[in-house]
């Protein structure tokens, strides 16, 4: 294949990872999405009504293959093979190209937004005094005559104040036409440099839409790619805009271009706003694209022939009531006597009350904060005890105990035709896997510190045909289980509640994965976490800074694969929404949220009857439970598709964005979310101990968060890679490590406090705050001896 004049190899080629954001990247990814668009119709053929499962395992096999294995093989089995891998590598270009794009139209006006309020901020000067200016400009007008008050002023008061007074009303004029400048800026960015990307996108991609409301948007990138190589800043006058296409007020003066007999479409600017429009469009999946996957049908992610005997079914699956009144009534009762409570509450003197700031009508909630508990002193005595008992354990040796109890080997299988090393290599190979991902060394580091017993090639081959992400996060889920059974629950207690959260890893920034966090001021990702209340880590995922988190956390409590039982989830201000909350409601886990913004935050009411006189500022307004009646099916159907795996959980929510308010079941969601919301709330302002409970919570998961750089130590903490695969495989393998330190602690502990007498001095409290979270007794950088009596190294060599 030709590419800038260079014969390359295809195959090499086509499996490839998107390198940085960038127009660079994206032109790459196109030309191998019209490479493929060559074999489309015989991938299709092959792997119709097949599992993704299969795919996925036919692929993995075929994706650590080089050009002369694959010709190796016999042509039933290459055949299916390439197919796996070019309808596997089909689906994920087309969504990075989709997902570029979006980006891409994000950064235009983004830099465009920074630059104009950068220049203003830069530009314009504010006059020192100048209301005394004014003040004594006026006295002198009055009092002095016409053909002396110019020279008068100009001596008391400088030409150069009066020029500067003008200046910063100039600049405060220019801010009036923000939106102009802003439209100009962005074309101007988008015909110099970004608009090489659309002729390709146009002629590779298939818009299409299921909602007649957006056809116009179909309409006109037909119109854009009939015109996109033909010269001209207008179109001809015989193309008009499509029909019910909605232009904006702020871009009409610059999209129709008039003249004295007619309008003209300034091609440009037509085409920018109709792109912005298809962005926004993509992100609610209002239209999608033919081959994607994340960006699919939105119907293919939803269970088939939808009926009453299914929604029957999954309603009892649910175990929520199949009529749509009995559900409401629910929530409605709750919130009508959370209210009341409240409304009571607030009518007595208390910490937590209602402010008006200067006597207005809004109302704010003032909290006081919690304060600090002491640790328990009989805690201390105890991990003295483990410490003075065990001393200091090397990694290696917790890892080696973790593949004695849930036997590693199980469940890694080689993803070609034969596998010929024994089970005791594979478990030794295992082993020193986990130990340079989770520390981040990397595999040639652990490779040289056991060496000749396996060399980095071997390693390194051993990791292309063993390690996958389904097996690391199989063997994750065993060792939960094996935590959750080894516990006394006189100690430990019988948990059924998580907390959820994200933290910040540095990695490479040649990927579409890392992004700038603004907060840490650096590229990385975002490892998030499900942890239970007693320091395990359920279920860890890979996911960009950007993206929802609300999304990420339904998706760990749906398929953690544990045989923990989660009834409730304790999450930040990120992790909840107004769809969250009645989404949590329908898997029966109740969602405690901490609320940054508490003290905005506002009440809805069950009915307008309802008499709240001390709630009165921090009221909105009646929740609209018709639409929750009407669309209470649809509900069910979306929370089933979730569970049921139809489709990636994102792509599901995804439907349920802020560019998509009009969609009937996400206001249904919404209304819903309102009212578990203001109970919720009412609970919150109300209860210090519920607080108090939120916020220990969510400090278990800050804890595990620097347990996180103990273990990762290796360059810096920071992912060297730009393949996502493998920065998923690290984080895993760094959750693995974690939950196998938690076994061994969670065993220790138990045995010092049975043994050593403490259980009978424990109160309830201390059986509360005990944590298997210790990392004194671990050395994670191996054996470290200092022989003062060993002869010199010098001296021998």
């Amino acid at each position: 294949y030709k590419k800038n004049t260079k014969s390359i190899c295809l195959f090499p080629w086509i499996k490839t990872i998107p390198g940085k954001l960038g127009m660079k990247s994206i032109l790459n990814e196109l030309d191998k999405l019209s490479i493929l668009n060559q074999y489309k119709s015989e991938i299709k053929t092959v792997f119709t009504d097949v599992a993704d499962e299969i795919i996925e395992y036919f692929k993995n096999r075929a994706k650590n293959e080089d050009s002369y294995d694959m010709n190796r093989h016999p042509n039933k089995i290459r055949h299916t093979l390439m197919c796996s891998l070019l309808f596997h590598q089909y689906r994920e270009i087309t969504d990075n190209i989709l997902n570029m794009f979006s980006k891409l139209m994000y950064r235009i006006e983004n830099k465009t937004d920074k630059s104009i309020k950068m220049n203003l901020i830069k530009n314009i000067k504010k006059v020192y005094n100048k209301n005394y200016l004014l003040y004594n400009i006026s006295i002198n007008v009055r009092n002095t005559p016409a053909e002396l008050l110019k020279k008068k002023l100009l001596d008391e008061i400088g030409e150069k104040v009066f020029n500067d007074i003008i200046e910063e009303y100039e600049y405060e004029k220019n801010m009036e036409s923000y939106d102009k400048q802003k439209i100009e800026k962005m074309k101007v960015k988008y015909t110099t440099h970004y608009r090489q990307m659309v002729k390709p996108i146009l002629n590779t991609l298939e818009f299409k839409n299921n909602n007649p409301a957006f056809k116009p948007i179909l309409e006109s990138l037909e119109l854009i790619k009939k015109y996109i190589d033909k010269k001209g800043k207008y179109y001809p006058s015989s193309e008009g805009i499509p029909k019910k296409l909605v232009i904006m007020e702020k871009w009409k003066s610059s999209i129709l271009y008039s003249t004295e007999n007619e309008f003209k479409i300034s091609k440009y600017y037509f085409e920018l706003y109709v792109l912005q429009k298809l962005e926004k469009a993509l992100k609610c999946k209002e239209i999608w694209v033919q081959g994607a996957y994340s960006y699919r049908n939105p119907d293919e992610d939803l269970p088939k022939d939808w009926n009453e005997d299914k929604f029957t079914v999954h309603c009892d699956k649910l175990d929520i009531p199949t009529n749509a009144d009995i559900f409401i009534e629910q929530i409605k009762s709750e919130l009508t006597s959370s209210l009341k409570q409240a409304n009571n509450y607030f009518g007595e003197k208390n910490n937590t009350y209602i402010y008006y700031p200067g006597n207005g009508k809004r109302g704010y909630f003032r909290i006081p904060k919690l304060k600090a508990v002491p640790e328990r002193p009989i805690l201390q005595e105890i991990k003295a005890s483990v410490l003075n008992r065990w001393g200091i354990i090397d990694l290696l040796d917790v890892l080696i105990e973790a593949d004695r109890q849930i036997d590693l080997s199980r469940f890694f299988h080689s993803t070609g035709q034969r596998q010929i090393i024994n089970e005791s290599d594979i478990t030794y190979r295992l082993l020193l896997s986990y130990y340079g991902k989770g520390t981040n060394i990397g595999l040639k580091r652990t490779s040289t510190i056991v060496n000749p017993s396996c060399s980095y090639k071997e390693l390194l081959r051993f990791n292309n045909r063993y390690f996958t992400i389904e097996s690391v996060r199989e063997s994750n889920s065993a060792l939960v289980n094996r935590i959750i059974e080894i516990r006394n629950p006189k100690i430990w207690g019988i948990t059924t509640a998580c907390a959820s959260d994200g933290t910040h890893i540095g990695s490479w920034g040649g990927n579409l994965i890392s992004e700038w966090n603004p907060h840490y001021n650096k590229r990385g990702v975002m490892a998030y976490w499900h942890v239970d209340t007693n320091s395990t880590c359920v279920y860890s995922q890979l996911k960009t800074i950007s993206s929802s988190e609300v999304a990420t956390m339904l998706k760990g409590l749906i398929l953690h694969d544990t045989e923990m039982r989660i009834e409730s989830n304790y999450v930040d201000s990120h992790g909840q929404s107004e769809v969250a909350f009645p989404f949590c409601k329908m898997l029966n886990i109740d969602l405690h949220s901490r609320l940054k913004g508490i003290k905005k935050e506002k009440l809805y009411l069950p009915d307008d009857q309802i008499q709240l006189s001390n709630l009165q500022g921090v009221i909105d307004r009646s929740i609209k439970w018709h639409n929750i009646n009407e669309q209470y099916s649809e509900m069910v159907r979306y929370v089933t598709a979730a569970t049921e795996k139809t489709g990636p959980i994102e792509s599901i929510l995804r439907r349920f964005h802020k560019n998509n308010r009009n969609h009937p079941t996400y206001k249904a969601f919404v209304e819903a979310g309102k009212a578990l919301k203001t109970i919720h709330i009412c609970r919150y302002v109300m209860d210090e101990n519920y607080r108090r409970e939120i916020n220990d919570a969510l400090n278990i998961i800050e804890n595990w968060n620097p347990y996180r750089s103990f273990i990762s130590y290796g360059k810096d903490s920071e992912l060297q890679t730009n393949n996502p695969e493998k920065q998923e495989l690290s984080i895993l393998c760094l959750h693995f490590i974690q939950n196998a330190i938690i076994l061994m602690n969670t065993i220790l502990i138990e045995r010092v406090i049975l043994s050593e007498g403490f259980y009978k001095r424990m109160q309830p409290e201390d059986c509360e705050a005990l944590t298997a979270l210790l990392f004194l007794n671990i050395n994670p950088y191996g054996y470290i001896n200092m022989d003062f009596n060993k002869p010199s190294i010098l001296n021998a060599a």
